[in-house]
């Protein structure tokens, strides 16, 4: 398991290290920012439990390069430099999206995106259900995770996020045991898989509803506000 203090601690000291020239110092930055920062949206080919201490540890990381891009923006670089800088800002501002969609977006969490690259991996059938039971096996804290996280405040991503799911509960209700089925398992080992299938879709059925609350509170805050302004005329 990735230890996220010790990650954040070694992109203060890379990014703090020198360099000879203004030109290899943004290229390092941009080098160091492009190979970092994706680590903390990943691991392997599991689902990412997006905890607290992980999204603190995106946020670090993103201010800490923004800080550093800023400032040598600032210092009135020569033209190279500054392509490639502009190029490092562009680069870190889709982080810096995808970590406020962590919080804000309810269609940034979909466990089928995960599963369904298990299946067409190209490693034997064995090694892909065992990816695959580890992921269902996440199922439950993954979506915790993000229910602690989200505080959305637009309808459409959360209707969105609706969608999203009903296309995983799709796949988990038929493609997925389609496939366990026709794989070459023993009786029992297809048995555990069937039994974590289903209990994701327990899970994701459980996401739906989180959303639709979301939804019927953002629904009650918007009439809660007509009144007031009627009340105030």
């Amino acid at each position: 398991m990735m230890k996220y203090g010790w990650m954040i601690s070694c992109v203060l000291l890379l990014v703090s290290s020198g360099c000879s020239s203004p030109e290899g110092k943004a290229r390092k930055l941009e080098r160091q920012m492009l190979e970092q920062i994706p680590l903390l949206f990943a691991d392997d080919v599991l689902p990412v439990v997006f905890t607290k201490t992980r999204t603190d540890s995106i946020l670090a990381a993103c201010l800490l390069f923004r800080k550093r891009i800023d400032e040598q923006l600032n210092s009135k670089p020569d033209a190279a430099v500054a392509t490639i800088l502009k190029r490092a800002d562009l680069a870190l501002q889709g982080y810096e999206l995808r970590a406020e969609r962590l919080h804000s977006d309810p269609s940034f969490y979909d466990i089928g995106v995960y599963l369904n690259t298990v299946l067409v991996l190209n490693d034997p059938i064995d090694k892909r259900m065992e990816y695959l039971a580890l992921q269902l096996q996440r199922t439950q804290a993954y979506y915790a995770a993000a229910r602690a996280n989200l505080r959305p405040t637009e309808a459409e991503s959360i209707y969105n996020a609706i969608d999203v799911q009903r296309s995983t509960l799709l796949f988990l209700q038929t493609q997925l045991p389609d496939s366990i089925q026709i794989a070459s398992l023993q009786p029992n080992e297809k048995t555990a898989l069937t039994k974590a299938v289903h209990q994701s879709r327990l899970e994701v059925k459980d996401y739906v509803a989180f959303c639709r609350s979301l939804l019927y509170e953002l629904q009650n805050q918007g009439i809660e506000q007509e009144l007031e302004k009627k009340l105030r005329k």
